[in-house]
């Protein structure tokens, strides 16, 4: 009887790669460059304006009013689920649509979070109520929200 034996290789997956792939990959929320500008001209951009908003203003009686982190945090363990599963398919594909997906999501609930009037966020004075004719902070024209977004950055 006569026996044969196959030999096949496999490719190894080094870790130094997994490392450097994975280094070299973030997921950005927020307002980039392409959605920076605003409808009306004016001199302070959707980027800048999140900004203030997030840190707030003494000088100019704005409240802090973030946005993104605590959305983050209220997603916090879906989120790592999904980050891990996504990280572990672009280090072994280069696949990047599970991030994708994930940039997607997080942006999505940023812009509910606006959109929630339960959401926490101090509320807009008086004055700002009657200017704009609405109690919701934030949201004037809603392209402040719209602007928000994801990117998928690769160095």
């Amino acid at each position: 009887m006569r026996m044969v034996m196959k030999v096949t290789k496999r490719p190894l997956i080094k870790p130094r790669d997994v490392v450097n792939r994975l280094s070299k990959v973030d997921v950005l929320i927020g307002i980039p460059q392409e959605a920076n500008a605003r409808e009306d001209g004016g001199p302070i951009g959707n980027a800048a304006l999140l900004m203030l908003h997030t840190v707030g203003s003494p000088v100019q009686n704005i409240p802090p009013r973030p946005t993104i982190q605590p959305t983050i945090a209220k997603h916090k363990r879906f989120i790592t689920d999904k980050l891990k599963s996504a990280m572990s398919e672009y280090s072994k594909t280069g696949n990047d649509g599970k991030l994708r997906a994930l940039g997607m999501y997080i942006s999505s609930q940023v812009k509910e979070f606006i959109n929630d009037p339960g959401n926490g966020l101090t509320p807009n004075s008086p004055r700002t109520i009657h200017r704009k004719g609405s109690a919701l902070p934030l949201v004037d024209t809603g392209e402040l929200r719209n602007s928000i977004t994801y990117v998928i950055r690769k160095r």
